[in-house]
């Protein structure tokens, strides 16, 4: 007897190719270079703190002191699906907003290129972790708009 929930699960010709590719990129040694996730789950809390405080630098001059800013150590949580309760020590940018935390979280979500962070202690929290370098010169202007956007 055929179960029709077989022909759906069954991976097809592009899932095969992505995995062959994956595990092609784990065999040769470039996995953490190509996988992006593998990357970030990887990076030493060292060079994230180096990169938080450059990227805390970089935030200031854009914010012109309409924020408080400061690089704090921190644990940023893996994965509730996967890895449940499982953390990774990490370095975030903490944002000191007058508006407040939420008002400022939510500038950066509706921004050109959004911006989602968490928010703990009525800070707005940017995890070095989870954030690409490519994508720091996107932060910055997301965050200027944001601040911008609030008068």
């Amino acid at each position: 007897v055929r179960n029709p929930l077989a022909r759906a699960l069954r991976l097809d010709k592009l899932s095969l190719a992505a995995l062959d590719w994956t595990l092609g990129a784990y065999l040769d040694g470039s996995a953490e270079r190509e996988i992006p996730l593998l990357r970030m789950l990887l990076a030493a809390p060292e060079q994230l703190e180096r990169r938080a405080q450059s990227l805390s630098a970089r935030l200031a001059q854009a914010a012109a002191g309409r924020l408080a800013l400061a690089v704090l150590p921190d644990r940023g949580e893996i994965g509730g699906g996967t890895l449940p309760g499982v953390s990774l020590d990490t370095w975030v940018v903490a944002l000191d907003a007058p508006g407040g935390a939420d008002a400022l979280a939510r500038r950066l979500r509706r921004a050109p290129t959004p911006v989602v962070a968490r928010i703990r202690d009525a800070r707005v929290l940017l995890d070095l972790r989870t954030l690409s370098e490519a994508d720091e010169s996107a932060l910055v202007a997301s965050l200027k708009a944001a601040l911008d956007a609030a008068g």
